[in-house]
């Protein structure tokens, strides 16, 4: 079995908005096509914030300057790739003043707290906005 780090990110705005980017296709095992957050893979030998920021210029074009917490860590198995991703989420807060997205996504929301409720989102993700945001 293949092993992958990935990192993730809730970027919080100063309204207490979360950035959420509309996905243009399915990722892994997931089968709604929905809304993420920023975040990838790590390459070998980049050191995890690195990646985290490299993910989200590539994703947004936004360079993170907050200083980013380590949420969750969570183990992702995907049976039919014969993988296994540690997916670390991480918050920071920090204002963005303009979202270009990259040819993974189709569009880019802020969503409050309250609205994140009736959303639907891949397991791994709705498991930690439940215990962290909500």
């Amino acid at each position: 079995m293949k092993s992958q780090i990935g990192v993730k990110v809730l970027i919080q705005n100063s309204l207490g908005e979360y950035l959420f980017l509309k996905r243009s296709k399915l990722i892994l095992s997931d089968p709604i096509p929905g809304w993420d957050i920023p975040g990838g893979r790590i390459e070998a030998g980049e050191e995890l914030l690195e990646a985290l920021s490299r993910e989200v210029q590539e994703e947004t074009g936004h360079e993170l300057e907050g200083e980013p917490k380590l949420l969750a860590a969570q183990d992702i198995f995907v049976e039919k790739r014969d993988l296994h991703v540690v997916r670390l989420t991480y918050r920071v807060q920090e204002d963005v003043k303009r979202v270009v997205l990259s040819h993974e996504h189709t569009d880019f929301a802020w969503f409050l707290p309250k609205h994140l409720q009736d959303m639907t989102f891949e397991p791994y993700l709705d498991e930690t906005i439940k215990k962290f945001i909500l």
